[in-house]
């Protein structure tokens, strides 16, 4: 594992790169924080959506997005931060 550009604890949007990953993650579940490294499977994520749930990673590499990634916005961030908060039990991924 490589340091990303990206800081540790930024909030990340991915970017869908092909149709079929557009079906497992639809446009209000592609924000997560970022680990602050990146690997051969992507950007790593220590909070962030799978499977329509938010999960906490189980360690550096586990959780990752694998696809180009941007700053998310604060409308995006808030939105996130929402989910999160509206959420009663974080499960790891």
């Amino acid at each position: 594992m490589k340091r990303s550009e990206y800081k540790i604890g930024e909030f990340l949007y991915g970017i869908i790169d092909d149709e079929e990953s557009a079906k497992y993650h639809p446009e209000g579940q592609r924000v997560f924080i970022h680990d602050g490294y990146i690997d051969g499977d992507g950007y790593g994520k220590l909070v962030g959506w799978n499977d329509g749930e938010i999960k906490k990673s189980t360690g550096y590499g586990n959780f990752c997005w694998g696809a180009d990634v941007r700053k998310a916005t604060e409308e995006e961030i808030k939105e996130f931060m929402r989910a999160l908060m509206n959420q009663d039990v974080i499960k790891y991924y």
